[in-house]
């Protein structure tokens, strides 16, 4: 068995990119499964770093906090209300919504982005720019779905990273999340 220094020095950070709205019951389902397969995975050996406590992100929060897992909210200055939890940990960092993604976005070794309007498409375009990959889950009609006819799976010549697209498929984008992280590591 792991003692808990080994623990603590194998933590994975996962950023996530989500739309500020809550989601469609469909897109809480496909959360559920992704939560609970990197769980599956990984364990509890997760911090989860989120825009704040609401719409989508509140949703992976809560599921996240049922399992064990930490989430940091690294909150825009029009922060919204974060419940104290030992699970959630506010970051109010009083800047605006875009400029607060690239902190978002570089605290995390990866990006998952469960489907979003420009915040989202820009925190995956942040990822990319700073060689970090993306794990983009679409299908569930969001503007983020179109990043895949364009950006697929580079945005430029320069490959800095990569960015995979998973179609209805949370399962397989956590397994993939995983073994790279693991492989990373």
């Amino acid at each position: 068995m792991k003692s808990q220094t080994e623990r603590d020095e194998n933590i994975f950070r996962i950023s996530f990119a989500a739309h500020s709205e809550p989601p469609s019951k469909e897109l809480y389902d496909a959360i559920i499964q992704l939560v609970d397969k990197l769980y599956e995975l990984l364990g509890d050996n997760m911090i989860f770093y989120l825009g704040g406590y609401y719409g989508t992100m509140k949703s992976i929060a809560d599921e996240a906090c049922k399992r064990g897992i930490s989430s940091v909210f690294i909150m825009p200055y029009s922060a919204t209300h974060v419940p104290r939890k030992k699970c959630f940990i506010p970051v109010n960092t009083g800047m605006e919504m875009r400029e607060r993604s690239e902190i978002l976005v570089l605290s995390g070794d990866v990006l998952i982005a469960v489907g979003g309007y420009a915040g989202t498409i820009i925190e995956i375009l942040i990822a990319y720019s700073n060689n970090r990959d993306s794990y983009v889950l679409t299908g569930y009609s969001m503007p983020s779905d179109l990043l895949e006819k364009i950006f697929s799976p580079y945005v430029d010549p320069r490959r800095n990273a990569r960015i995979k697209y998973y179609y209805k498929d949370p399962i397989r984008l956590a397994t993939e999340v995983a073994e790279d992280l693991m492989r990373k590591k």
